[in-house]
């Protein structure tokens, strides 16, 4: 019996020896795995901004370069390169609306041929209307001084100085 206790002491010491022994093991895997974890959610969330960083730059870029084009197109037509036209190939997303700058683009430059058309046609009016009023003007000025010899001879045959001739036109 004695042994039997002393078995049972011993027995009793190993066990918490190696129960110590267990729970030192348990928490230096289980320390080891959280660093491991760790490490994995760090890599993990800066692979996560990488991606962001690299989707938003790529977004940038898809919608930067089209309207780039756009707004290039526009400063060109402003400037006076009127045949100017944005290329749907490089409006990527945005080729409606390149095609509806083109269509306005197209729309305002027929209305100005129109315009020039009308204004040309107003002008040969003009020059027309000139040369009419420039004839009449000729016209009455040559009347006005017909009918101012006229009367300065009337004038002198009444102060008894010229001859009336046949016809009883004035000679002068």
């Amino acid at each position: 019996e004695r042994i039997s206790r002393e078995l049972k002491g011993q027995v009793a010491i190993e066990l918490r020896a190696a129960s110590r022994e267990s729970i030192t093991l348990a928490n230096s895997v289980i320390d080891s795995s959280l660093s491991w974890v760790g490490w994995l959610l760090v890599f993990l969330a800066a692979a996560i901004v990488a991606c962001t960083v690299a989707t938003g730059m790529l977004a940038a870029r898809s919608i930067a370069a089209p309207v780039g084009h756009l707004v290039g197109v526009a400063r060109a037509i402003m400037h006076g390169k009127a045949r100017r036209r944005a290329h749907p190939d490089l409006a990527g997303d945005f080729r409606e609306l390149a095609a509806a700058f083109n269509r306005m683009v197209d729309a305002s430059q027929q209305a100005e041929e129109r315009l020039q058309i009308a204004n040309d046609s107003l002008e040969l009016k003009v020059q027309a209307r000139t040369v009419e009023l420039w004839r009449a003007n000729k016209a009455l000025r040559e009347e006005s001084e017909q009918r101012a010899k006229a009367g300065e001879a009337v004038r002198r045959h009444e102060a008894g100085g010229d001859e009336i001739g046949d016809g009883g036109a004035i000679v002068v």
